[in-house]
């Protein structure tokens, strides 16, 4: 399935230099005209079928041309209200383009479908798909990447409704390949945003991953790996290849055998014929889809079939939790040793911030907030759970300290389930005074321990209530990273991070449920007075405020009955 080689064509020549093409069909190389007669025989049939093929080529090109020209007429604009003359002429020439087979036919197919989106206003589905596997099929992984984190992030925003305004702000963007996005990225895209990818987009996002986790070059030969930042490359490579597999397994698990052996399609039931034909069908038509991907350096399939048994493994059923949900406190006597330190929080995890879309307010927007919308996710307890992706939850939070003195914190985990507590006087770091800052931070700390939420979630996104400034977060979720490699120092090396005992046992907690599949976001979210939903939560921190502060670190744990 792979372009033909840039070899010569004659089998056990290995000749890659002073080739000439054929003749005929100018697709295979030899390294001599002795070659091409000594292959002649085995050649002929793929000759006559690629010169046929580029007569078709010809034809098609005028036929798009004759189109596109009358499509940049003014009176042609406004009737083009969906898929056209000029959209199908388009996909048919890719096509043929394809069938040829050749690195300058498949270059060609890529510039047709851009040109195609530039005109067309109408939502191309097939040729969104495409448009990313041709850039891997022509080593583009850079590019594949960016186009797909453009796309999905776009989509994140507003629904495609036009393509041609879309693929235009692609196209006059900024240099489309940084070093530094994928220097600051690696390869991970975020999972909020890989929901917005259709199928065949999700599969060429794994096997761009797989392919750059078997030739690390890809990035080597772009990106200076050094200092703190080449053992996050490095890791990212390693772990989130299989990650996208497992993504596409869970989406269909008819995929991946597919594509390792095409004859274990021949042995399953016929469409139409089978529970699961749906899944059957989408797999038969995005592995036909995603065969463009395929160069003369194909090692990430036998890559995918080494690895298989990791992504194969069917996910854990999560537990129905129908017993009554009851919390405890718990007093910690030696807080030290439950707090993870500044050497306990490697960064091997870090939150990352919740970007919302420009027409979501509140956390009402996309979440089910009230008890009346209240989500019930396998018979287990109501959450505050995405519309859309029912494995996200929101967990808002409040820290107050109104007074000298006083100090309290809350967490409000679904529709009329608030966990708080008042906060320790003083931390592992002999904080002097509580203050608003310290008791949201623990708040959040408290919003990962209150049970192990690898068995309800993939996604948590924590929402601190505040009052005031925010400051706080914003600097954390920029320099946090940083604080953690100068071991909770400020810049100037000599001054501590504020709370930082804090910080370290909140970016340890999310390391904790990193191992687990858990991933973090802060959504920062600024109390008004007017909110519902931010009104209980803030209310019960003003009232556990009003105790006297504790020298015990008591954490309160939610609990089954």
């Amino acid at each position: 399935m792979g372009l033909f080689p840039k070899t010569c064509a004659l089998p056990n020549c290995a000749t890659t230099s002073n080739l000439s093409l054929c003749n005929r069909c100018r697709a295979v190389s030899y390294c001599g005209p002795h070659h091409s007669i000594a292959h002649n025989d085995e050649h002929r049939d793929v000759c006559n079928t690629i010169g046929l093929k580029s007569l078709e080529v010809q034809k098609q090109l005028q036929l798009v041309q004759l189109v596109l020209d009358e499509l940049k007429t003014a009176a042609w604009k406004p009737k083009l209200t969906g898929p056209g003359d000029y959209t199908k002429a388009v996909l048919d020439l890719v096509d043929s383009l394809l069938t040829i087979n050749t690195a300058e036919s498949v270059t060609g197919a890529l510039e047709n479908l851009h040109v195609m989106f530039r005109y067309c206003t109408n939502d191309v589905k097939e040729g969104l798909d495409l448009l990313p596997l041709l850039m891997l099929r022509l080593g583009q992984e850079a590019e594949c990447f960016v186009f797909l984190y453009w796309l999905t992030s776009w989509r994140a925003h507003r629904p495609i409704k036009n393509p041609r305004s879309l693929l235009n702000r692609y196209r006059n963007r900024e240099p489309m390949y940084k070093p530094a996005m994928i220097r600051n990225t690696g390869i991970v895209l975020p999972d909020h945003l890989t929901q917005h990818l259709t199928f065949p987009q999700l599969v060429t996002l794994a096997l761009f991953a797989t392919r750059v986790g078997l030739d690390r070059r890809a990035l080597k030969n772009q990106v200076p790996l050094e200092g703190w930042g080449a053992r996050l490359i490095d890791e990212e490579i390693v772990d989130n290849w299989i990650a996208y597999c497992q993504m596409v397994q869970m989406k269909n698990p008819r995929f991946w055998p597919m594509l390792v052996d095409e004859n274990e399609a021949r042995h399953l039931t016929p469409p139409g014929q089978d529970s699961d034909s749906d899944l059957l069908d989408q797999a038969l038509a995005t592995l036909a889809v995603c065969k463009n991907a395929w160069t003369d350096r194909d090692e990430f399939i036998p890559m995918i079939k080494a690895h298989m048994h990791k992504f194969l493994e069917t996910m854990p059923p999560r537990a129905k939790e129908t017993e009554t949900e009851t919390m405890k406190s718990v007093t910690l006597h030696n807080p030290k040793a439950q707090l993870r330190l500044a050497t306990g929080a490697t960064g091997a995890a870090f939150p990352q911030r919740f970007d919302t879309p420009p027409w979501v307010g509140d956390p009402e927007d996309i979440f089910c907030l009230d008890q009346d919308r209240r989500v019930d996710h396998q018979g287990g307890p109501s959450r505050f759970r995405h519309v859309v992706d029912s494995d996200t939850l929101l967990m808002i939070t409040s820290g107050r300290a109104p007074s000298p003195g006083s100090a309290g914190w809350a967490v409000n985990f679904g529709p009329e389930r608030i966990a708080s507590g008042v906060l320790k006087c003083a931390g592992t770091f002999g904080t002097p005074s509580p203050s608003d800052d310290r008791a949201s931070v623990r708040a959040m700390v408290a919003a990962l321990r209150l049970k192990d939420w690898s068995d309800e979630c993939r996604q948590l996104i924590i929402a601190p209530i505040t009052s005031g400034d925010q400051t706080f977060i914003h600097k954390f979720l920029a320099q946090g990273q940083s604080w953690i490699r100068d071991m909770w120092f400020m810049e100037d090396r000599v001054t501590r991070v504020p709370d930082s005992d804090l910080w370290s046992a909140f970016v340890g907690e999310v390391e904790a449920l990193g191992e687990r599949g858990v991933t973090v976001a802060i959504w920062p979210i600024q109390h008004t007075g007017t909110q519902t939903f931010t009104n209980a939560v803030y209310t019960e921190a003003g009232e556990k405020a009003k105790r006297q502060l504790i020298k015990q670190f008591i954490e309160v744990k939610l609990v089954l009955e």
